[in-house]
């Protein structure tokens, strides 16, 4: 590993012209086998200064959370972002940096944080391809799906017009329009409205009276499907969000048939309640085995 990293050069070519050998001191080297690996490396030492504040790091992006009690606040945490990137040689985009407030709507609590200076704070962000709104309301993404998959309908048009058969464009149908669809689904479906879900749910219909569904599909149905798989990997203990699960009560209080395995929490809030994790337990009977 170090002397594959070590005593490196590159140099520029621009037409027939080629620039002296300068060495490569730090950063990367893309399209290596190990480069995701010296990346997670070189993170690693990036944490919050908080127990209570949340740092989930993806690729080259860094989301932090931090709560409204918290004994180290926002401004002091980004701070250690930014020490953190000029030790490291890095630069911090902050024109790409936003600031986002979750909060209920509620009116006799308008008050918000100071925010960060030169850090635009905005009231919905796209993060890893979910619109998040600052009310937690997921309109803003579900008109973006059913936008790109109205778009993917015509495209599938255009194939059947082409002699495509029916069989073929159900593949298809599947793999670009209801994948898109099922996209972190337990993330954001469970917190839809009675008018979104039933938009979603014409757009299925749609789809399968053109023929490019073999059945018709709801809204429930996918959202079962795709809680029940992601469920089933996370009680596995190699699972990267196994750790979001409660504790797993003693042996002796679920051993009988249909009995809930793991224990019950505290949900004071409809909101907490709906959340995929809270929303499982309290909708189904898992017993491990």
């Amino acid at each position: 590993m170090v002397s594959f990293i070590n005593v490196r050069q590159q140099k520029c070519k621009v037409d027939v012209s080629i620039s002296s050998c300068s060495a490569i001191t730090r950063s990367i080297i893309q399209g290596s086998g190990v480069g995701p690996t010296f990346y997670i490396i070189m993170k690693g030492d990036l944490k919050p200064l908080s127990v209570h504040n949340v740092m989930c790091k993806y690729a080259d992006d860094i989301n932090l959370l931090v709560p409204e009690h918290t004994d180290i606040d926002l401004k002091a945490e980004f701070n250690d972002v930014r020490q953190w990137a000029q030790v490291n040689k890095l630069i911090l985009n902050l024109s790409k940096t936003k600031e986002i407030v979750f909060r209920r709507p509620c009116p006799k609590r308008d008050y918000l944080p100071p925010s960060l200076d030169d850090i635009e704070v905005v009231d919905n962000i796209r993060c890893l391809g979910i619109i998040l709104h600052q009310g937690l309301n997921f309109e803003l993404h579900v008109q973006s799906v059913l936008r790109e998959c109205s778009q993917r309908l015509y495209l599938l048009r255009m194939l059947r017009s082409q002699g495509i058969p029916p069989d073929e464009l159900h593949i298809i149908f599947r793999g670009i329009v209801v994948a898109r669809i099922l996209y972190a689904m337990p993330a954001w479906g469970l917190h839809l409205k009675v008018a979104q879900t039933s938009r979603i749910n014409s757009f299925l219909k749609r789809a399968y009276k053109c023929g490019f569904l073999e059945e018709l599909l709801t809204v429930k149905q996918l959202l079962h499907s795709s809680a029940t798989c992601l469920f089933n990997k996370m009680h596995q203990f190699t699972h990267c969000l196994h750790n979001l699960l409660p504790s797993v009560k003693a042996l002796e209080y679920f051993s009988l048939t249909n009995s809930q395995a793991y224990s019950l929490p505290q949900c004071k809030y409809q909101l907490f309640t709906m959340s995929f994790v809270n929303w499982w337990l309290f909708s189904n009977v898992y017993t491990l085995y």
